[in-house]
């Protein structure tokens, strides 16, 4: 029998494997009636796994939630090298990992459904480079630089980041070397870019909002398995989020809790309506009354009690009683027009009703200066 090989290139950051040329494709599970408009456009049907990543004695295949691949793959002959093995399959809210057997890093894996056949690299571990290192993670797409500058800076001065894991999705006005350019000279030490250039993800009607928005959870735990597990501690925050705190820095916090992990509670803040120029970080400087409280963001110590659970945006996966894992001293400011919109979220128009928040000015004082003050 003839078979159809599909030799999906890993040159980039990732081994990455598609389903093109299978005959299969993945199925969203949202209703119809709770999709935007774009919404099949967006959603990443052809990805079988996002990366491969040789670790603890096994290959790590880190996919898109499965949906109905799940009981394709179940039939499904992988092979690492030119060994045949037995795939387990855990699935998770919107990832799966599919595990294979590897005492030794093999250099390929591959899978067969039918007469059908994909074959990528396998990625070794890098536990090295992040070792000991307080470590801002974080995915990004088209954020300005001078953006992606204030955000680290302001982590390195408050919180006392030292190193980035910086994933770029795909930005279509600069590449890697602007991206650690800006991170070396907003003084972080230690900088490491990805380019992963696969779709987001839709964002569809409640409640079924952010059901297949797959690829935010995929990059977090291919950074927890390939970069992070020695890292000082982790903090998963994006370019329009910083985070403050009041006495201990956040990492230190992470450190000194009983678990290793800490969450802490976001407020959105805006720049003046007046402001004519486009918003820096601080020129948000503005808060509303009314505005209802963000979702939760975390600090990890990846070695400890916790470090093995699933990583996503704003919790872990099987967490129990989240809400003890509170800070009482953390916090982070969601600054609302730091964004192009990427994720269509309508962030851009401007908020009449705010007042001005004085602490907010205060954390930036002789460490960033606002556009405002520029003009």
């Amino acid at each position: 029998m003839k078979l159809n090989f599909n030799a999906v290139s890993s040159a980039r950051d990732f081994a990455t494997c598609s389903l093109f040329g299978s005959g299969h494709t993945r199925l969203s599970e949202v209703p119809a009636k709770y999709k935007t408009a774009g919404y099949d456009q967006n959603f990443d049907a052809d990805t079988l796994w996002v990366d491969a990543i040789h670790v603890s004695g096994k290959v790590v295949l880190v996919c898109p939630r499965l949906n109905n691949l799940s009981a394709i793959l179940k039939t499904a002959r992988f092979r690492l090298d030119d060994v045949r093995v037995d795939a387990k399959f855990r699935e998770f809210k919107r990832h799966a990992l599919i595990e294979l057997p590897a005492q030794y890093p093999p250099q390929k894996v591959s899978v067969r459904i039918g007469n059908w056949c994909a074959e990528t690299e396998v990625n070794a571990s890098d536990t090295e480079t992040f070792q000991s290192h307080n470590v801002l993670l974080t995915l990004s797409k088209d954020n300005s630089l001078e953006w992606i500058h204030d955000w680290a800076k302001f982590h390195a001065h408050h919180q006392n980041a030292d190193a980035v894991l910086f994933v770029d999705n795909g930005s279509a006005g600069y590449g890697p070397k602007e991206i650690e350019d800006v991170l070396r000279k907003a003084g972080i030490q230690k900088a490491k870019v990805l380019s992963i250039p696969l779709p987001y993800g839709p964002r569809g009607e409640r409640p079924y909002l952010l059901c297949d928005q797959f690829l935010q959870t995929c990059v977090m735990n291919i950074a927890r398995l390939r970069f992070l597990s020695k890292a000082r501690a982790v903090l998963n925050c994006d370019i329009d989020e910083l985070v403050h705190t009041n006495g201990l820095n956040v990492f230190d916090q992470a450190h000194q809790s009983k678990f290793g992990f800490v969450r802490f509670e976001g407020s959105w803040r805006y720049p003046s309506p007046t402001l004519q120029a486009e918003a820096r970080h601080s020129d948000h400087t503005f808060k509303r009354e009314d505005a209802k409280p963000c979702p939760a963001k975390w600090c990890i110590v990846p070695d400890r009690f916790l470090g093995a659970l699933q990583w996503r945006p704003h919790s872990l996966e099987h967490l129990p009683f989240s809400d003890l894992f509170k800070s009482r001293t953390a916090q982070f400011w969601h600054c609302r027009s730091i964004s192009n919109d990427w994720k269509n979220y309508g962030r851009l128009q401007p908020k009449n009703n705010t007042t001005l928040d004085p602490s907010f000015q205060l954390a930036f004082n002789g460490v960033l200066r606002s556009n405002a003050q520029r003009e």
